[in-house]
């Protein structure tokens, strides 16, 4: 697991049966992204620089190239090749005091961790410039607008709670899981 920033990113051919007659396959081909390393929060070490491939039915769209904030993914890796398993990303926020928190909503944010890491979620404050926290009100679904780690403001709910990268790597360096471990199963 760890903190990095996507750089840019390509497709790779699509998977053979996807190319099959009769066969209707929603995503686009796979992607190779290209990260910059920031942290490392769990695992063996990395290289500064790393090619994770991937799949996710927005393809490319789905990464941000530009504004070069900081995401937490889990890989695997098995020598130089690394994979990151769909949808097992997400994007950190600051906080007032300049550190990095993964946002939680509700706790279904976090369904790619161990269900111990819940315990993990406190109050935090983000710094306030960064209004791409807000989710509209009406893109929201009941579980966000029930949820004890949000708050409505001007029509938007903001999180109020997360996990700090620093509480995360405590978490780890504390209990040892194996990759796939890395999933709860009990939400």
């Amino acid at each position: 697991m760890i903190v990095a920033v996507p750089l840019k990113g390509r497709y790779l051919q699509q998977f053979e049966e996807c190319t099959k007659e009769n066969v209707v396959f929603l995503d686009p081909p796979p992607q190779v992204i290209i990260y910059v390393v920031i942290d490392q929060i769990y695992g063996e070490e990395l290289p500064q620089r790393i090619e994770v491939a991937t799949t996710g039915h927005f393809g490319l769209q789905s990464f941000d190239f530009k504004s070069h904030k900081p995401e937490i993914i889990l890989i695997g890796s098995q020598s130089n090749s690394h994979i990151l398993p769909r949808y097992h990303r997400m994007p950190l926020a600051k906080l007032i005091n300049g550190d990095l928190a993964i946002p939680v909503y509700e706790k279904e944010d976090l369904w790619w961790f161990p269900c111990s890491i819940y315990e993990q979620i406190r109050p935090l404050k983000y710094q306030e410039k960064d209004r791409e926290l807000a989710i509209p009100l009406e893109d929201t679904y009941p579980k966000i607008r029930e949820s004890k780690y949000v708050r409505l403001e001007g029509g938007f709910y903001f999180p109020t709670h997360g996990v700090p990268i620093s509480s995360l790597k405590t978490y780890f360096e504390t209990n040892k899981f194996e990759f796939r471990e890395f999933k709860c199963e009990g939400i």
